[in-house]
Formats: structure tokens, sequence, C-alpha cells
């Protein structure tokens, strides 16, 4: 019976993921390679692992070759080892740093500051990485092997990096790297795996491409007998056994694949699992547990259609997306992965960056190692998200499927695309069914975003307004169908009307003949009877018989005229009625046929002003995107100029490029606020005026507060060297001393009407001066017992609140210099400043406390931080109060709501001051690590000028009245800086340092020999 408890209860297989330095006890199936590798990288202190995708390269090193070094490999060489390892991704010079800070135990104590240290050694020299390591004491007694795994990433996240600095940091990575090689005071030897398929584009690159040529090892194919030590050697290890069956089964199913390896470990990773769950340990790994786990070809997509499962319906359509955008096709129907950063897979998909990292997580835990980068990896917006392997897109049914249905989605858009360049051009027309639904419906289960169309062609606004017109054509030719049948149905009622009035009207004349026939019958009767009475009486005249046989016969002849009158007349009638009728109709058509014409006529019209005036939209429309790409491309070229001067040595060059770029970015609308602007002009001006030209000199040591006179441009210093100074911007650069004391000065403040400063001590008083009379000596306030920290006038200038190291707060009368303790806090306050009512002030504490007090020491609690709360300062309304902590947070805090209304990361140490403009449009922060930020305070997310001149703590800020300038102090060093606040008054006088222009090939060598060259300063146009 097998002893059970034996059995590790990890797994030892890694899946798709490469094994880790801590599995090297489940690495088989290599044997020899890595002493081959290691005689390649001893002699040469550099070896290229080059291999097909999956074939093993990163398993090698850190299974094989690491192993073997710490265990002694050479004896000429100490096996005392500092491995670093690192992977290009989307920015491999702060990869790199970031490796070397973790392997740093001595810069553990400040890791941002200590970061930005070394990225900036290693982005300013070829020779960084040397110098890093020559100047850390803790590194120099070990000598360094320095692994770059998945070099290819330098080439394939090209599409994730900057394009204005993609050739620049790709050629400084692979310096660096050559210059490393090539120096011998230090012990560092390197090693990069590299698929083969992209060793073409070390090419480019001679030195480099030398050492890959001196010293590669091309990872052999692995043979039958080196994948079955690799299937039964971890099942030992792991003290459980395997039925020979299923080896030889493992061994049947593999093919010529090159990803045959990762998804053998796959495959055999979810067969322990079913084994494991199965609960029958005494028993070997069987053929049963390999099928119910999908064999070979299954067992990577049922475990991906589980991990697909478990999300939530909205979750499972982003899913898609962003599969479908991690993975293309490309030629010869192969797949090819395509990595994409967080924020550009959440426009993709159209949704929050927490949406995709949550999706995104499920598929990167350990266990399933889908994604990369692994679940130990927090993500943030610039993460980089890419398949762990090509053959996720081979075997993973989904993934197939969706891949596929992007490829035409990708076709319709192309289709579109060139549909609505032929409308634009007048060369086509719109869509019309049954093309027009296959685009519907496209647009409906697609959905696609301006970020995934950007990927495949920039047309997609064009190609939006073409669907919309074609659309909106559509149902208007379909509407005006309608209409048509709907006016036909009106034609035949009114033609059947005018038929009923014309047979009426028949119907009456017929009935008129009849009346009048009638008549005649009548007349002919009476004829006949005054005959009969006429033969009757013989007895009567003949003349008066003849008269009367007479009138009779006239009579009846009469009446018969009358009746063919009537007849005839009858007949005419309905002559006429039938002429009538032949009249209306003709005149019925007539009337439809122009009708229509001039229907036809007016849709030809109203067709065309809609297509001119469409093409018309279209082409300004096209003009304004060409305008607006020419302006985009300019605030590039204006945003690439800013870094570039940063970068050359010549300072009239880089004065000129940081100028031509200030130009670029107010010509065409760039931030106004612009960080990198702002920092390459002053920069050069640095070069040309020397690195101290906006100091001020006055003091000598520590220079611990500002403080502005309201309503002025003078404003007051205090510092350790016990000189309170006065200095104005308007006139000089030369201070007046107010007073000189021989003791530190520690904190300073000024009445709103500019009547009285006040200055605290480490002597546990208070001087309070009158600026109205500068000579006189000042007045002594006492009070405390221990250092004098921070002070406050009230808005009136009649009340001062000061505290100190004994934690109380003291209320003093300026009028009478009386005094009242307010209270004794239980912790110490860093910060305190009346409110716009006289009866309120706040403080903030080392417990990160901020309260709101009144004069008889009553408080309440604005908030509570996390940590020690350092400065705060209240806006000109009162209504807003920020704080700066220790851990370098800036909190905006509404003093009524007694809300946080807005917060941002400002400082990676802590916060030393912080300060509202007197209008509140800028706000300033300064902090231990040396650095000041001025911040927009209509939008504190937004990049901030950062100033980095001061070389120690920054103490202390505040902004002139008109708000054009900021000043500032340190703890080391004598000056006092003057920043101006706005980029246009530090580009003022630029061309008045200048002595030329750039030259022709200047332009063509940092602009672009396509954009019309001009004149930097016209005034040296002619120089």
């Amino acid at each position: 019976m097998k002893n059970i408890s034996s059995i590790t209860s990890t797994n030892p297989f890694p899946g798709l993921r490469p094994f880790g330095l801590n599995e090297s006890h489940y690495f088989f199936g290599r044997k020899g390679q890595s002493s081959a590798v290691l005689e390649l990288l001893l002699q040469n202190r550099f070896v290229a692992v080059t291999g097909a995708s999956g074939s093993g390269k990163s398993s090698l090193i850190y299974c094989g070759v690491i192993p073997a070094l710490f265990g002694g490999y050479s004896k000429e060489i100490s096996s005392n080892w500092k491995i670093i390892t690192t992977r290009p991704g989307n920015s491999p010079i702060k990869n790199l740093s970031r490796a070397l800070l973790d392997v740093d135990e001595s810069l553990q104590d400040q890791p941002g500051i200590n970061q930005k240290i070394i990225h900036a050694l290693l982005n300013r020299s070829s020779r960084g990485l040397i110098d890093q390591l020559k100047q850390s004491a803790h590194l120099q007694k070990y000598n360094h092997l320095l692994i770059i795994d998945q070099f290819e990433e330098l080439f394939r996240y090209n599409e994730s990096r900057a394009p204005e600095t993609l050739k620049e940091e790709t050629e400084a990575f692979i310096k660096l790297i050559v210059n490393t090689i090539q120096a011998t005071e230090v012990p560092v030897y390197i090693i990069i795996t590299i698929r083969s398929d992209f060793i073409g584009e070390c090419s480019a690159y001679t030195e480099f491409t030398k050492y890959i040529n001196d010293s590669n090892f091309l990872i052999p194919k692995m043979k039958r007998q080196d994948y079955k030590e690799a299937i039964v050697g971890p099942i030992a290890v792991s003290g459980a056994s395997i039925e020979p069956q299923l080896v030889e089964k493992v061994l049947n199913s593999l093919t010529d694949n090159s990803d045959q390896l990762p998804v053998m470990q796959h495959a055999l990773m979810r067969t322990w699992d079913v084994w494991k769950d199965k609960n029958t340990l005494d028993k070997p790994i069987s053929v049963t547990d390999f099928d119910s786990a999908g064999t070979l070809e299954r067992a990577i997509s049922l475990h991906a259609n589980e991990a697909y499962e478990t999300l939530s319906a909205d979750q499972k359509k982003t899913c898609k997306r962003v599969f479908q955008t991690l993975a293309v096709k490309g030629a010869g129907n192969r797949g090819i992965r395509q990595p994409a950063q967080v924020n550009y897979l959440a426009a993709v998909c159209n949704k929050s960056e927490q949406d995709i990292i949550d999706v995104v997580n499920v598929f990167r835990t350990k266990e399933r190692s889908f994604l990369t980068p692994g679940q130990d990896v927090p993500l943030n917006s610039n993460s980089v998200i890419d398949l762990s392997h090509e053959s996720l897109m081979r075997v993973w049914d989904k993934l197939r499927a969706w891949v596929d249905e992007e490829v035409a989605s990708v076709q319709m858009y192309m289709r579109l695309v060139e549909a609505s360049d032929l409308y634009q051009k007048g060369k086509g027309g719109l869509w019309k069914p049954p093309d027009l639904h296959l685009a519907l419906n496209w647009r409906k289960t697609q959905q696609p975003t301006l970020a995934w169309a950007g990927k495949h062609h920039p047309a997609f606004e064009r190609v939006k307004v073409f669907i919309d017109a074609s659309e909106r054509q559509f149902l208007k030719e379909e509407s005006h169908k309608v209409r048509l049948q709907r006016r036909a149905l009106k034609r035949s009622r009114a033609f059947a009307l005018v038929l009923g009035v014309f047979a009426i009207t028949f119907m009456s004349m017929m009935f008129y003949a009849y009346n009048q026939k009638a008549e005649a019958d009548k007349a002919r009767k009476i004829a006949e009877e005054l005959r009969q009475k006429a033969e009757g009486q013989k007895d009567l005249e003949m003349e008066k018989r003849l008269q009367f046989e007479n009138l009779a016969i006239m009579t009846a002849d009469s009446l018969e005229k009358q009746k063919k009158a009537s007849i005839e007349k009858s007949k005419l009638y309905e002559n006429e009625i039938q002429e009538a009728k032949e009249d209306v109709n003709e005149v019925i058509k007539e009337k439809e046929e122009i009708y229509e014409r001039t229907l036809i006529v007016e849709q030809e019209k109203e067709q065309a002003e809609q297509t001119a005036k469409q093409a018309q939209q279209m082409a300004t429309a096209a003009e304004q995107d060409k305008q607006q790409a020419y302006q985009k491309r300019l605030l590039s070229i204006a945003q690439s100029l800013a870094v570039k001067s940063q970068q050359v040595t010549d300072d009239n060059l880089s004065a000129l490029l940081s100028f031509q770029a200030y130009i670029f970015n107010q010509r065409y609308n760039g931030v106004d606020h612009n960080p990198d602007v702002y920092n390459s002009l002053y920069d050069a001006k640095s070069g040309l005026m020397g690195h101290d030209y906006n100091g001020l000199e006055g003091h000598r040591g520590a220079v611990r507060a500002i403080e502005f006179v309201p309503d002025s441009e003078e404003f007051y210093s205090i510092g350790t060297d016990g000189r309170i100074l006065q200095w104005d911007l308007r006139s000089s650069n030369k201070a007046q001393l107010l007073h000189k004391n021989n003791f530190i000065n520690r904190s300073l403040a000024i009445s709103p009407d500019g009547k009285y400063l006040a200055c605290g001590n480490d002597q546990s008083t208070i001087q309070l001066f009158n600026l109205q009379n500068p000579g006189a000596a000042p007045k002594i306030l006492s009070a405390h017992n221990g250092w004098v920290w921070a002070l406050s006038f009230s808005r009136d200038g009649s009340q001062l609140i000061s505290t100190g190291a004994d934690m109380r707060l003291i209320l003093w009368n300026i009028n009478d210099l009386s005094h009242q303790v307010v209270a004794e806090h239980d912790s110490r306050i860093r910060s305190l400043t009346f409110a716009r009512s006289g009866n309120e002030f706040y403080t903030a504490d080392d417990n990160g406390n901020l309260l709101q007090w009144d004069v008889n020491g009553n408080n309440s609690s604005l908030l509570q931080n996390n940590h020690s709360i350092y400065s705060i300062s209240l806006n000109s309304s009162g209504r807003y109060i920020a704080i700066g902590d220790k851990e370098g947070n800036l909190k905006i805090v509404n003093t009524q709501t007694k809300t946080v209304v807005n917060q941002v990361q400002a400082h990676n140490a802590r916060i030393f001051d912080v300060q509202f403009s007197p209008q509140n449009t800028f706000m300033a922060t300064s902090s231990l690590d040396g650095t000041i930020k001025i911040w927009r305070t209509s939008n504190l997310q937004a990049r901030p000028i950062h100033i980095t001149r001061h070389e120690s703590w920054v103490l202390s800020v505040a902004f002139s009245q008109n708000e054009n300038y900021l000043v500032s102090s340190s703890n080391k060093g004598d000056l006092i800086y003057v920043w101006p606040t706005k980029i246009d008054l530090l580009a003022n006088n630029m061309c008045s340092i200048l002595n030329r222009n750039l030259s022709n090939s200047e332009w063509n060598t940092y602009i672009g020999n396509d954009i019309p060259y001009e004149a930097t300063c016209e005034q040296l146009a002619n120089n």
C-alpha cells in the first residue's frame, strides 16, 4: 500500500506558465542543456537562449541554469550570486529599474524615490546599469546574473508603447545590455530568452547581433524520451504514480506542433487535479483521469470554458471582446498574440478599467494562467495584458469561434470604409438592402467602438455617418412608397364619385324626356276627343268644324315635333355626358401625370440637395478631421520636442527645441499647464542663464517658512540662521533684513491687513513685529513651553492662534497682548489656520485628525485621516480645506459637508506644505521627496507641473498675490526659488537669450521635413 501522507499537495505541473525557481525539483527532460548554456554564459558573459514559443526556454533558465550556478558550477567563479530578473514589457528600462530595486535591500526604505533615481540613472547613460551596481555597497560583494526573459516583448509590445519614444527606448535598452557585457569592472552576466521568430528583429543592432551570433543556444526539440521524463519525473518527485498505459497514451497523442510541451503540461496539471479530487491517492493516475480532464485535445478548452462560465452575462460579453482584441489572425490563417494595455481594452469594450481587471483576473490565477501577467502582479491602467501562449488560440473552441467572428467583423468594417470613401468622393451611392441589413446587423451585434475601429482604419466616424445616411434614405423611400399607395387609393375614390354624379345627371335627363313624351300622348288624346265631338255635332257650322280639325291637326303636329325634339335633345344630352366623362377622365389623367412628374422632380431635387448637403458636411468633416489630425500631430511633435530638448547637450539647441515645443503647444490649443513643456523651458533657461538664475540669495542654511504680504508682491522669509528677510518681486533680487535672531526661527504668519508679522521660534516665544514701523523692536509673546510650530492670524487681524511642542492651543489678543489657553491637545499639531469667521479655526495633528474649533475650546471632527497630517490650507471662500499627509496624499475636504470631495497621490513622501493660490486657480504642494507640484484646482487628476530643482526637502511654498509666481524654500541650500506658475511667463523672454534659429537639417531631424520650416524667433530669422 502506498504511503498517502508522502504525496505532496502541490500540483507538479505548471500548465501554460513556465516553471518557477522554487519548482526546479519538478523540472525534467532537458539533460545536459543547462551545462551547455552555462558554458556559453561564463565564457562570453552573455548567452541568448532561443527557440520556438512553448519550447521551455524560461523553465530551462530558472530550473536548470540558476540552480547549477548556486551549486558552484564553476570553481573559478564564486557561487555568491544576485539574480536580477526582468521582462521588457511596454516599458523595458522602467521594468529594469524595478528589478534592480527589488534585489538591493539597502534601497527598500524609500522604494518610490529610489526607483525613480535608478530609472533616471539608466535613462541618462548607456552605462547606467554598471554605474548603479558599482555605487550600491550592498551589491558589490555579489556576482550578478541579469535574466531578461521574453526578450521579444521589446518588439512585440510596440503598439502599447509611446510611438514618439519607441525607437529611442529600444535602442537605449539594447545599448545598456551591450555596454554592460563590455564592462569588466563589475561581474555582470546576462541571459536573454527570445523566440526564434523574433531573432530577425535584432539584426538592426550590429553589436548586439554579434553577441547573439557568438553566444547563442538554440534549445533542441524534445524527443519522446525527454517527454516521458517530463511526465514521469514530476509525479515521482511528488510521491504519486502513473499508469504506464497513460504515459504511452500521452506520448502517442503528441504531434509535431511546437506548442506541445505547454499543452501537455496543462493537460497533466488538470489530470492531477481530477485524480486528487477523486480522493483515490492510493491508486496511480489513470487513463480515466486523463480522459476526464479532456486529454491533450480538450483539456485547455474545458478549463477555459470552466473559467468563462463563472462570469456574469455582462462579463461574458466583455470577456469575448477582450480575447478578440488579444488574439488575431495573421498570414496563413495563423493565430497571433496582440498584447494590449488595460486602458485600451476598456476603450475597446466600452467598460471601466476595473471591469476589465475583474474579467482578466479570472483568467490569470496560478492554476489557470491563460493570461499574463500572473496573479502576483497588481494591475493598473497601463498594465499590458497578453495571452500566455499561442496554443490557447489553437485549442480553445470558444476563442477560435470568437477570432473567426472578429475576422468577419473586420471584413464588414473594411467594406464599409471602402463604400463610405466612394460615396464621399461621389463615385458610389448609399447602401440598400440586403447590404444595408447586413451593416445594421453588424452595428447592432458588434457594437464597435472608436478604439476598436482605430486599430483597423481611422475612418470610423465616416462609416457611422454612411450607415446612418443609408438607413435614413431607406426609411425615407419606404415612407414614400406608403404615401404613393395612399394617394392612388384617394384618386380611385374620387373617380368613382365623379362617375356617380354623371350617372345621376344622365338619369335626370332620361326622366325629363319620359315626361315630355307623356305630355304629347295626353295632347293627342284631347285632339281625338275634339275630333269625335266635332263629328257628332254635324249641325255645327262646317267652318267651325274645319277650324277645330285644323286646330287639332296643328296641335298634334306640334306635339309630335316636341316629342321628336325631346328625343333628339335627350340623345344630345347623352352625347354631351359621354364627352364630358371623357374630358373629365382626360383631365384627371393629365393631372395625375403632372402631379407624379412634379413629385418625382421634387424628390430628385430634395435628394440632390440632401446629397449635396451630406457631401458638404462630409467634406467639412473631412477637412475638420484633417485639421484635427494635423493639430494632434503637431501637439505630439510639441510633446516630443519638450522631451528631446532635455536630452540634447547643446544648450542653444535645447532652448530652441523647448521654445518651439511651447510655440506648437500654444498655437494648436495644447494643454496650457503642460508639465513637459514647462520643464523643458525651465531646463533650457537654466542651461543658458545658469542653474540658479531664478534663485534669491540671502539666507544661510534651511529656509523654514515663506509668507506674502496680502495684496502685494512683497514677502518675508525666516530660517535657521535667525534672519527675517523682506523681499519684493517687483524691484530686485536683494533682500532687506527686518530682524536677526541668535536662535532658530520656526514659524511665520502675516496678518490679513498687512500690519503685523508674527515669528515663532525655538525659544518658546513669539515675536510680533509692526510692519508699519519696521525699525521698532518686536513685542514678545510668552506662554508656550517649547518650540512654536504654527501660527495663524484671524481674518480681521485682531487675534493670533499658536501651537507648539507643548501641544497647547493659545489664542492671543493683538491689541492688548493678552492670551488664553484654548485647549491642551493629546497629539502634536502640525498645522493650523483661522476660518473666515474670527471665532473658528482648524488644526491638523499627528493622529490624522482634521478638527474645527471655536475660541472656547470646543471642537468637532472634519476628517479622520489614515496618516499624520503635516499641512493644511483654506481656500479664499473658506468652503474647502486642503490637507497633505505623511504618505504624500493630497485631499480636499468640504468644510460644510465634512466630506472628502477630491484626493490624489501627490508625492511619494510626506507633504510639508500645501497652499491655495489667492484666487484658487492653483494649488501647490511641497514634499520630503525634494519636489514641488503645481496643480490646477479645476482638475486635480491632470498631470501637475513637477519641479525637481531643490536638492533636499522642500519646506515651504507661497503664491504671489497675482498668482503669477510661486516661491519655494528647502531644508538644504541658501536659495529661495521663484517659479512662474504659467508657461507663458516662463517663455516670455526666450528669444532674448537665444542667438540663432534651428537649421533646416535640425528642423528635419527633430520636427520633420514635411512640416513647413519657420523661424522659432522671427527677430533672429536673418542670423
